[in-house]
């Protein structure tokens, strides 16, 4: 069998988030399951002759890529998640956005199969989308093996590398609505204690969520509290492993998430994690994290317990260690597989 894959999110913004990294490990594993079928990776996937499936890895709301006509009588695209549906308030398209929505709406619907982060996106799909739940395919993504406990000597040395104060809360990801960062900066604001912000995100000043928070850093008078890094190399990932390991603790504040993979990559590196107990979060993070509501009060209030707990730290570590390890990126390959040759009738 012909697989194609669609590597377009590489060479795009998604290159360095979330779908980036699903696409390269996905792609990775798959190549490591010793099969028989030929993986074809291309962005330009009409160009391909005779496939038998092409897989989107990608389901983009808001730019119509997906073709009109189908390339191959097999589809199958991987939608993370409908946050942008679900948090309508928060994102509201334009004229232009607003056609390539309807437009990706009607014809993901072709799609053989869907493939999806967790059964709470799934939900999400079957409510907005109108796809029939048969044809939804609940796959969760992995945890990279790099991620891992690091020793005090390279905590010291990345450190030292970025500036990092000795003890800090921990916030790696992007700034949409979502991710409720507002209300974070507001808790380290109340607890007085220093946040720092893995976001490549910050590298676009000029974008209105980034200016609303500088604003609002200067404005609670945390400036000095806050250490935002733009520009940590997340392919390897030794040094944000390192600067997961140094961490006191890691918050996870978000309103909504389709998966939640920093929350694991922080338990694979040993820090005790505080997450909102919404969306898919609590079905990722299970009994291994400290789970409490998105509010200001009450991540305060989580944080706190954390930090003063020292039988409450150790057990949610230990819990975490062994949560992160059921995440692995060769069983999402292996189940992605079986979702081809199921679909393809093999």
């Amino acid at each position: 069998m012909k697989i194609v894959v669609d590597t377009s999110p590489l060479n795009s913004g998604h290159k360095t988030r979330g779908i980036g990294r699903y696409t390269r490990q996905l792609v990775d594993s798959l190549r490591a399951q010793g099969t028989d079928h030929k993986i074809v990776l291309t962005s330009k996937v009409d160009l391909v002759k005779n496939p038998d499936i092409i897989h989107y890895p990608n389901f983009d709301l808001f730019r119509k890529s997906l073709p009109v006509f189908p390339p191959v009588p097999v589809e199958v695209i991987t939608i993370h998640d409908l946050t942008p549906l679900r948090m309508k308030d928060f994102f509201k398209p334009g004229i232009k956005s607003g056609l390539a929505l309807w437009a990706q709406s009607i014809l993901v619907k072709r799609m053989k199969a869907v493939i999806t982060d967790s059964e709470h996106s799934k939900s999400d799909i079957i409510e907005f989308l109108s796809i029939p739940p048969e044809k939804i395919n609940v796959i969760p993504l992995g945890v990279d093996k790099e991620f891992k406990p690091v020793t005090a000597i390279k905590i010291k040395s990345i450190k030292n590398k970025y500036s990092l104060p000795e003890k800090y809360l921990l916030y790696v990801g992007d700034v949409n609505p979502n991710k409720n960062l507002p209300v974070l900066l507001k808790v380290v604001a109340g607890l007085k204690m220093n946040l720092v912000i893995v976001s490549r995100a910050f590298e676009k000043e000029s974008i209105p969520e980034i200016i609303n928070l500088r604003k609002m850093i200067l404005g609670l008078g945390i400036n000095h509290l806050v250490t935002v890094l733009s520009s940590v190399q997340m392919d390897p990932v030794d040094d944000l492993a390192a600067i997961y390991s140094g961490a006191s603790a890691y918050v996870q504040p978000s309103l909504y998430e389709g998966f939640g993979l920093p929350v694991l990559e922080a338990m694979a590196c040993g820090v005790p994690v505080v997450s909102s107990n919404t969306s898919s979060l609590p079905e990722v993070a299970g009994e291994a994290a400290l789970m409490v509501k998105p509010t200001e009060i009450d991540l305060v209030e989580g944080i706190n317990k954390l930090l003063s707990n020292v039988g409450l730290r150790r057990d949610l570590i230990r819990k975490g260690l062994d949560r992160a390890k059921i995440f692995d990126w060769e069983k999402t390959a292996s189940l992605t597989l079986k979702v081809y040759e199921k679909v393809a009738k093999i």
